[in-house]
């Protein structure tokens, strides 16, 4: 019997063409400086008691929700996106056309506090399991470090986007579009980036942009990184014109910059399983998995063969749930925000 998602999704024609929402995706990795990553991840506690159990195959996929006090503030999920450390989880939330940077800080799964840290910029969050980077300077591609105590800055040119590797030094890094930077290399810290080195030239992705055959492919977004490689977004439009025939692919590649696989939303599940109108940037890599999210499901494949796994559908109090700001914290955790409520903060572990 196929499951029929069309309940569930309200994605307009427009969305499929500009969702817009960036993730922020920080696998697991051993190193000497950057806190060390297991099996519970680098991010906070879960919640002592879970929200749902949902299916997940043939187990179950435990949800929670971190509550507290004082209650949450609304956070901005076009752009940018949540990065956890183990006391607490980092978002922006506006203000008029101002952004700000704040933390939640939590203990024993529960929210103790929300602070203002600094002004930021729309743009993707990162964290290396200690320190939170992001962007304080579009224009002068100033990126910002917050250890917990100050914030430090540091410029990188054509870099406004920074993925670190947890559990190590390194990051990767990029424009807003990889087709204008390439993908960039080097050791981080709160001093600023060292060692410096192109993994993957502009002009992969900038002659993909240029051709207009089935081949063409644009929006190439740099989503995140992990001890396996890093991860680019982007939209294919399959040489149609027609919306419904996009997809939103998620490129692996490895450490070198060698392209592992392609994966795709749609291709390589069951004849009975119903295909999901994806928005763009819509996926994460965990430590295992590649997943897919829309609202009310999500897709779930196995990162190290490729393989279609699950669905999981989000369904809490008959009300589906709409992830976005998602984030990951070196283990097969997924944190993010529901869409429509903007200030309840969801944890599934897979």
């Amino acid at each position: 019997m196929k499951t029929s998602w069309k309940k569930l999704l309200t994605t307009a024609g427009a969305a499929l063409l500009c969702g817009a929402l960036l993730t922020g995706c920080l696998g697991g990795g051993g190193g000497a400086d950057g806190a060390p990553v297991d099996d519970k991840g680098i991010g906070p506690e879960a919640p002592k008691e879970a929200v749902a159990q949902l299916k997940f195959g043939d187990k179950e996929a435990l949800l929670y929700e971190y509550k507290g006090v004082p209650p949450l503030p609304e956070f901005e999920g076009i752009n940018s996106n949540l990065a956890v450390t183990k006391d607490a989880i980092y978002g922006l939330s506006q203000k008029e056309d101002m952004y700000y940077l704040k933390r939640i800080a939590v203990r024993d799964g529960a929210v103790t506090a929300v602070e203002d840290v600094a002004l930021a910029e729309n743009r993707p969050l990162a964290s290396d399991g200690t320190n939170i980077y992001y962007v304080s300077d579009v224009m002068k591609f100033e990126i910002a470090c917050f250890d917990k105590k100050s914030v430090s800055r540091f410029t990188v040119q054509d870099v406004n986007a920074v993925r670190p590797v947890l559990g190590s030094k390194n990051a990767y890094m990029s424009s807003d579009f990889v087709s204008f930077s390439g993908v960039l290399f080097g050791e981080i810290s709160k001093e600023g980036v060292k060692d410096v080195k192109s993994v993957l030239p502009a002009d992969e992705f900038k002659k993909l942009s240029s051709r207009n055959d089935e081949k063409n492919e644009t929006n190439d977004v740099l989503m995140c990184a992990d001890k396996d490689g890093f991860y680019i977004s982007t939209l294919a439009g399959h040489g149609s014109k027609n919306r419904e025939d996009w997809t939103m692919p998620l490129h692996m590649y490895g450490p070198t910059g060698k392209k592992i696989r392609t994966f795709e939303c749609n291709e390589g599940i069951p004849k009975e399983t119903q295909k999901i109108p994806i928005r763009e940037r819509h996926a994460i890599a965990t430590r295992d998995y590649i997943v897919f999210y829309a609202r009310g499901v999500m897709r779930v494949f196995n990162k190290k063969d490729g393989k279609y796994v699950a669905d999981i559908n989000l369904i809490v109090d008959k009300k589906a749930l709409s992830p976005m700001m998602v984030t990951t914290d070196g283990a097969n955790h997924i944190y993010f925000i529901d869409e429509y409520t903007k200030n309840r903060i969801y944890r599934i572990d897979l």
